[in-house]
């Protein structure tokens, strides 16, 4: 009976089941130390019909996405051996793959015949790019900014606009401590206008059906990872329908740190720049890549005007002058 249930079971799972059959259907039961004698002598050859086996790892990666051989081998319980020969047979046989030192499930492609709509365009405004860009349920905006360029007070900036449009955002900040809550504070929200969390890994961030969120912001430090980072955020999009808006630092010479990764995943990709070193208050959005632009040109450049005791950010083309007032009343 062990050697029947070993074909599917690993040895922990086995001694359990041979310890049930014999205390309730052997009279007289044998002894507890007969019961690891036969668990010995099964576990001293490799079963030779590692079916199950493989069937359980292949369901235990489907469930957490990437795990090593030593979480393999935890999960089974099986030797090391045992483990390594099956994770290597699943890699030949093209049922996984290993990056890393990390073992992943190829998933299968799910096959469909019918043609879907390219996306349902999202609802609101946009805060700044609206005028230039068409952005759908499903899309991903990432921002670059260098560092202490404000890109905090920008997706508060952006927090307040979905507000005021009657949505609830979900924002989420990468940077421990809450030095949002002033900005948000002196821009008129208050507690209840919007959800906010603090995660410091975000491979691990789940995004909400249909939600809008702003990762602020996203620092990864491997940038060889940077494909695999994004690619969690678009499998995310796919899954729930959300928009995502994520915040990126920018080299000090106003570069992406990975320039070919940043504008291969968005919908729309920009970076803010000020025209003055050391002075913030006149800056622009420099668009360099859109999906799906509203015009012709495919780069934007966006002038913004910073207000410090207000700290709001606004484009000048919204900006009314006196001039335009008094034109406006004539």
């Amino acid at each position: 009976m062990g050697g029947a249930l070993r074909k599917e079971l690993s040895i922990p799972d086995t001694g359990y089941v041979l310890s049930l059959l014999n205390k309730y259907y052997c009279k007289p039961s044998l002894h507890n130390s007969e019961i690891q004698i036969i668990l010995q002598s099964l576990s001293k050859y490799t079963n030779q019909d590692t079916r199950g086996l493989a069937t359980t790892i292949l369901n235990y990666l489907k469930i957490v996405g990437e795990a090593t051989g030593r979480d393999c081998k935890e999960v089974t319980g099986e030797k090391k051996a045992v483990v390594d020969k099956v994770l290597s047979s699943l890699v030949k046989d093209g049922f996984l793959i290993k990056q890393r030192g990390m073992f992943q499930a190829i998933k299968k492609a799910e096959w469909k015949d019918s043609f879907f709509s390219d996306g349902t365009a999202i609802p609101f405004k946009m805060p700044f790019f609206d005028k230039y860009a068409v952005l759908n349920w499903g899309d991903m905006v990432i921002l670059g900014s260098r560092s202490k360029f404000g890109k905090t007070t920008v997706a508060i900036n952006m927090v307040k606009s979905f507000v005021d449009q009657g949505i609830k955002p979900y924002y989420i900040s990468l940077e421990t401590g809450s030095r949002f809550v002033k900005t948000a504070t002196k821009l008129g929200l208050k507690e209840g206008d919007f959800y906010w969390d603090f995660l410091a890994d975000p491979t691990k961030i789940e995004l909400e059906q249909n939600g809008v969120t702003i990762l602020d912001w996203l620092l990864i430090e491997d940038k060889a990872m940077t494909d695999s980072v994004l690619k969690h955020f678009v499998e995310q999009l796919f899954k729930t329908q959300g928009f995502l808006i994520i915040f990126m630092q920018l080299k000090t010479d106003g570069n992406w740190f990975a320039p070919n990764m940043v504008e291969q995943f968005p919908a729309l990709a920009a970076k803010y720049l000020y025209d003055k070193e050391n002075d913030g208050t006149y800056g622009k959005w420099i668009v360099e890549a859109m999906r799906e632009p509203k015009f012709k040109s495919k780069k934007v450049s966006i002038p913004c005007l910073y207000d410090f005791d207000t700290r709001i950010l606004t484009p000048m083309d919204e900006i009314q002058t006196d001039d335009t007032v008094n034109m406006e009343s004539e």
